[in-house]
């Protein structure tokens, strides 16, 4: 007995392929039993497209303590963005 089947979870090969208009992500998240919530898709990237946007607000309007927050704010995504870029490689 495989360790899959013995979880009770499908292999992947076992999923079946998605039917029109379904993404495959959603196939195997029903598959597994599991329901797609949107704030686990979108939850990263758009807390990382605000810290951008009041990046880029800070830099525009604000002196001082706002230089320092839009060099916080803009540099956390690119780090992120290095960050997996060098995972994937890796793999």
């Amino acid at each position: 007995m495989s360790a899959s089947s013995a979880s009770g979870t499908a292999p992947p090969s076992a999923v079946p392929p998605p039917a029109d208009g379904e993404f495959a992500a959603e196939a195997v998240l029903q598959a597994s039993g599991e329901t797609a919530r949107p704030g686990r898709l979108w939850g990263w990237p758009i807390a990382l497209g605000v810290l951008t946007a009041t990046g880029l607000v800070s830099a525009l309007v604000s002196e001082g303590w706002g230089d320092v927050w839009s060099w916080i704010a803009l540099g956390v995504p690119v780090a992120v963005m290095v960050w997996f870029g060098l995972l994937r490689r890796r793999c």
